[in-house]
């Protein structure tokens, strides 16, 4: 499952769901996660990428070690760590992904009366803003 769109609807699944509290669309946020799985995918693209990364490893170390046979418990070695390394990778590519994800935003907790008073503004002409102001003002400090 290496084709772009699959990565692409993976990517954008995982942006939907650490995104809710957003209102609009971040595209840095997107870009972050879209990196993070794309590479986490490229890394990880299962056991042949890891074997194949480890034979790599193996001829480089026979070469310098100027080994003629074939040696197994070389290979062994070779091959644990180049599971231990795609492991530590993908917890690398995880731990990036969350850190890329917004964080909700607080609350604040004059919220409420912020925007009671930004109603006023829109007050018809007949109305004192100055008096309705005043009673938002005191409904909410007997509240607080």
């Amino acid at each position: 499952m290496l084709n772009r769109t699959a990565i692409m609807k993976a990517a954008w699944a995982e942006y939907r769901r650490a995104a809710r509290s957003l209102v609009r669309f971040c595209r840095e946020t997107f870009a972050r996660i879209l990196r993070a799985r794309w590479f986490a995918t490229r890394l990880l693209a299962g056991r042949a990428g890891i074997m194949a990364a480890a034979w790599t490893r193996y001829r480089e170390i026979a070469a310098q070690m100027e080994v003629a046979r074939f040696d197994l418990r070389l290979f062994g070695r070779v091959l644990r760590m180049a599971w231990i390394n795609a492991r530590a990778a993908q917890e690398r590519a995880d731990s990036d992904r969350h850190a890329a994800r917004p964080k909700a935003l607080a609350a604040r907790p004059l919220a409420a009366l912020e925007e009671a008073l930004d109603a006023v503004k829109y007050l018809p002409a007949h109305m004192s803003a100055a008096r309705v102001s005043a009673s938002i003002r005191a409904r909410f400090a007997a509240h607080v």
